[in-house]
């Protein structure tokens, strides 16, 4: 890819869904957990038709504990919590424009939005092990909610990041037998989005198209 302009051109960017075979890689090279769940949804940032892909964004169902919190935050029925998506990777090649990020996340959530039409709640977290404080999404107008109770981050010898939950949650013990360490204890800030009032208002500024009878 020849050297990026400093501001990325709207015009000239896209962003569809993508199958994990395709993101995955991106992800693995670009993100700093260095690896991805193989569920979920995935959106892909391409520099016109044809290109690579350039970013990556996927998107999965929370634990259903974390999702019924997201809805307690936002004021609505925890029993809807399955309608929760939560933005688990963010990866953009190096040579997208500095705003590349932030369209690739609105994007996305539009993208999101379409493809599940039952989505109505998205929650994402800011990873303070890595110096992150989640001015990207401050920035595309999610809403800080609170900084979530501090966590160990387990990693493999490649440096890798690895989920305590798989089919289920692993214990300690468990995580050590299979390699894994501790590398440090962490909070994240957590950031909600409110989709329901993003739908009422993109019905607002849908222009009214009149029909005529003959």
């Amino acid at each position: 890819m020849s050297q990026a302009p400093l501001v990325l051109r709207k015009s000239e960017w896209i962003v569809g869904q993508i199958t994990h075979a395709s993101g995955a890689p991106l992800v693995r090279r670009w993100h700093y957990s260095k690896g991805c769940s193989k569920a979920g949804i995935m959106f892909g940032l391409f520099n016109g038709r044809g290109s690579p892909i350039l970013g990556v964004s996927q998107w999965l169902p929370p634990t259903r504990v974390a999702a019924e919190f997201a809805c307690k935050l936002l004021g609505k029925d925890p029993g809807k919590w399955q309608g929760v998506f939560s933005l688990s990777r963010l990866a953009v090649h190096p040579d997208v424009p500095k705003n590349g990020a932030s369209f690739l996340i609105g994007q996305s959530v539009q993208c999101l939005m379409e493809a599940r039409e039952e989505c109505h709640t998205l929650v994402t977290y800011a990873d303070e092990s890595q110096g992150h404080t989640g001015a990207i999404y401050r920035a595309t107008n999610w809403i800080e909610a609170g900084i979530t109770a501090p966590a160990p981050r387990w990693i493999d010898r490649a440096g890798r990041q690895v989920a305590k939950k798989a089919t289920t949650t692993r214990t300690n013990a468990e995580m050590v037998a299979l390699g894994y360490f501790v590398d440090g204890v962490y909070t994240k800030r957590r950031f909600l989005m409110d989709l329901d009032k993003r739908k009422r208002r993109n019905a607002r500024n849908k222009p009214v198209q009149l029909a005529f009878g003959f």
